[in-house]
């Protein structure tokens, strides 16, 4: 939340933080929670990234306890488990916040600490590949994307991008993304990029929900390439039920 004033720390209007709503007497603190103009005035106020004219007010400690955010559920083993975290990983939670987390804060080590977002499960493989030598440029993990030398004065950018289970929650988008990231990689690390490769693995094309994914991911990695013009010139692709759960893309 913000008040807006003319001139920087004004405390001329106050604002409901709504870019599409309309200025109001009140502000909105909490769900069904409000507080008037005067006590709003009393909030110490400290800057925020909204702009020169935008500052944020900031509670006193002990204020969020007296008007709780939402109702948490407690936390539980099973909503540890709910969260796909293993009981040593929710023991390191406990040991790093030295306290019981928020159920937010759960959510949150929930996705930080996924195959998706840290590897966490293919790390110790991805380690044991090579990557060193003497035409390697920029090796894996150093930037955005590996570089090898090539010879005369060329070198060649690669990037691999797994997808795997956004594109089993949203196979188009979840998919296209993937090669977005990519994309974004290369070019960021100053090379054009000319083709793409895939590598998919899918459960049985007799499962309905299968061909639903497959036919989404193969139109979403081919729809943002032909958006920059990049084909994908080659690939692979395996059916196996072990796979039905999550797709690799």
């Amino acid at each position: 939340m913000c008040k807006l004033g003319k001139q920087k720390g004004t405390r001329e209007a106050i604002h409901d933080v709504n870019p599409y709503g309309s200025v109001k007497d009140r502000c909105r603190i909490y769900e069904h929670k409000l507080v008037t103009p005067a006590e709003f005035a009393e909030l110490p106020l400290i800057p925020c990234r909204f702009g020169v004219a935008a500052y944020c007010w900031r509670t006193s400690p002990d204020f969020p306890r007296s008007l709780p955010l939402m109702n948490e559920p407690a936390i539980t083993p099973e909503l540890v488990a709910k969260h796909n975290l293993t009981p040593d990983e929710y023991q390191k939670i406990l040991n790093i916040l030295e306290r019981t987390p928020s159920y937010p804060e759960l959510g949150i080590f929930s996705v930080m600490w996924s195959e998706h977002c840290s590897y966490k499960n293919t790390r110790p493989v991805l380690k044991s590949f090579p990557t060193q030598g003497s035409n390697i440029l920029v090796g894996a993990g150093e930037e955005n994307a590996g570089i090898i030398d090539i010879g005369d004065g060329l070198a060649i950018a690669f990037k691999i991008e797994s997808h795997n289970h956004p594109s089993a929650v949203e196979p188009f988008q979840g998919a296209a993304t993937g090669v977005g990231g990519i994309i974004r990689d290369i070019f960021t690390m100053g090379a054009r990029p000319v083709a793409a490769l895939n590598s998919l693995r899918f459960g049985e094309l007799s499962n309905p929900e299968v061909r639903r994914l497959f036919s989404g991911v193969v139109s979403g990695i081919a729809h943002y390439g032909n958006c920059f013009g990049i084909p994908t010139v080659a690939g692979e692709v395996y059916f196996d039920k072990s796979y039905e759960g999550n797709p690799l893309v």
